[in-house]
């Protein structure tokens, strides 16, 4: 059972570590919690989940996109893309949706 659990916590490790995105240039928030490649367009999409209280949504939604715009600006000058586009998941913790939601 402890050598089952040990596996477990090795493998989520090995998948954090797999989902930094490498940059040339030292970048303070390179997780988002989910991206889109669309290799066609060459158009990225940086999703970053959040659920904040329902007074801090709208200081979240912000915050949100200012830390990962410099990694959408590296990831277009790295890997040669068209755009990168920052889309912030914000829903409150009592379920309120703001209407900038995209």
């Amino acid at each position: 059972m402890i050598i089952i659990i040990i596996i477990i916590i090795i493998i989520i490790i090995i998948i954090i570590i797999i989902i930094i995105i490498l940059t040339d240039k030292t970048v303070p928030f390179n997780r988002p919690d989910i991206t889109f490649i669309n290799k066609n367009t060459k158009k990225n999409f940086l999703t970053d989940i959040a659920v904040p209280n329902t007074h801090n949504l709208a200081k979240t939604i912000t915050d949100k996109q200012n830390k990962c715009q410099e990694l959408a600006n590296e990831i277009c000058v790295m890997w040669k893309q068209n755009t990168a586009k920052v889309i912030p998941l914000v829903i409150s913790s009592t379920g309120v949706i703001p209407k900038s939601l995209p």
